[in-house]
């Protein structure tokens, strides 16, 4: 089996059948504890308040986080689009010989940030 494992950007690993597997707890905890104030601490703050009866802490919320990331990782990784609802679509387009990241938001995000 597969293992994609994305050192540095999430812990959440993803099998080539798209089968996701938690990452051990003491690495999140290592992890959300040596956090910045910032946009990732607000997702998860808000995470647990959005869902205060399925997570009982901020590693908790970070292991959905994390999840999403994996998800968007692995999706470009096999060179897919991946469309996330209300948000836009990344993509992988290549430039100069190397494969960069593009992110195309969704009209209605462009147009709520622009009034």
């Amino acid at each position: 089996m597969a293992d994609f494992d994305y050192p540095g950007v999430c812990l959440t690993k993803i099998d080539k059948d798209r089968t996701i597997f938690p990452p051990d707890l003491d690495p999140t905890r290592e992890r959300v504890n040596k956090l910045p104030d910032g946009y990732t601490k607000t997702i998860i703050s808000g995470l647990r308040m959005a869902f205060p009866d399925k997570f009982d802490s901020d590693e908790e919320a970070y292991m959905a986080f994390d999840v999403m990331k994996a998800i968007i990782f692995n999706g470009l990784r096999n060179n897919d689009l991946v469309d996330v609802e209300g948000m836009g679509e990344f993509r992988l387009e290549p430039k100069d010989g190397k494969r960069h990241v593009v992110f195309t938001p969704e009209p209605a995000l462009e147009v709520a940030v622009n009034e």
